[in-house]
């Protein structure tokens, strides 16, 4: 069962007791809200009240950066355990700072890739998921 509009009670913001359905402006409007909003004890917060960046970062997170692009095309999206995440993070910053250049998670990950297949290329010659063609 539906109610028309008509039926249904219409929305009146007037709470001064003006007449209903009068038009109000907006500055009419604002001004009256934020009087009601004092009334209830909820006061505007002076520019002076808002903390600086640095007391809102945490000291115990490591800092997140951007990386720059890479030319990498293909999408690849996996979920990871936290611990794998920081470690290819702290790799990433760790080659980084060596390289004097960005190098990208995409980068570490693509290098253990290459270092796994070295591994087991050297101790099994046939293992084929990791041999090129293969």
């Amino acid at each position: 069962m539906t109610a028309s509009d008509n039926d249904r009670a219409k929305l009146n913001l007037n709470f001064d007791g003006a007449e209903e359905g009068a038009p109000m402006t907006r500055p009419e409007i604002e001004q009256r809200v934020q009087q009601i909003s004092e009334e209830a004890g909820f006061h505007r917060r002076s520019p002076s009240a808002t903390f600086p960046k640095s007391e809102l970062t945490l000291p115990d997170q490591p800092k997140r950066r951007t990386r720059m692009k890479t030319g990498r095309t293909y999408p690849f999206n996996t979920k990871i355990k936290p611990e794998t995440y920081e470690l290819i993070c702290r790799l990433s910053d760790e080659a980084t700072e060596r390289e004097q250049r960005p190098v990208s998670m995409a980068e570490i990950i693509e290098r253990s890739l290459d270092a796994l297949k070295e591994a087991k290329y050297r101790k099994l010659p046939n293992f084929s998921l990791l041999n090129e063609g293969g």
